[in-house]
């Protein structure tokens, strides 16, 4: 049964929404722009030898920007879903180094985590 309900919920159904204006669409924009700007100024600046843009920025900044009325937008689910994701793909990296095994539980894990603390951002998945 329960399986039944989940593919029913995947399956899903259309959605009609709101057309974005103008504005907001400038503004969100804006926000990303400067957001990935400062982002990639840090990274040049002092984290020269680290990788800190990744992808899961990017779609950070959609959800910040293009939808910050959703709960994975959410200030608390951005902080503290990717920093456990973070650390969550640190540590399996450190206990099984690259392999697909590490990866798989890096991800799965992070989503079980930001399940359990009610901080889910899927970006922080992106993490590892």
């Amino acid at each position: 049964m329960a399986m039944k309900t989940y593919l029913g919920k995947m399956r899903g159904q259309r959605v009609k929404r709101a057309r974005v204006g103008w504005q907001d669409a400038c503004w969100s924009w804006f926000g990303t722009c400067t957001g990935m700007a400062v982002i990639c100024l840090l990274s040049s600046a002092w984290l020269s030898q680290q990788l800190l843009i990744v992808g899961s920025f990017g779609a950070t900044s959609v959800l910040i920007y293009a939808a910050p009325e959703s709960p994975f937008a959410q200030p608390s689910h951005v902080l503290f879903g990717s920093m456990l994701s973070a650390g969550i793909g640190v540590a399996c990296y450190q206990l099984l180094g690259t392999s697909p095994l590490s990866m798989s539980l890096a991800v799965s894990l992070s989503v079980l985590g930001m399940q359990l603390t009610h901080t889910v951002h899927p970006p922080g998945a992106a993490a590892y």
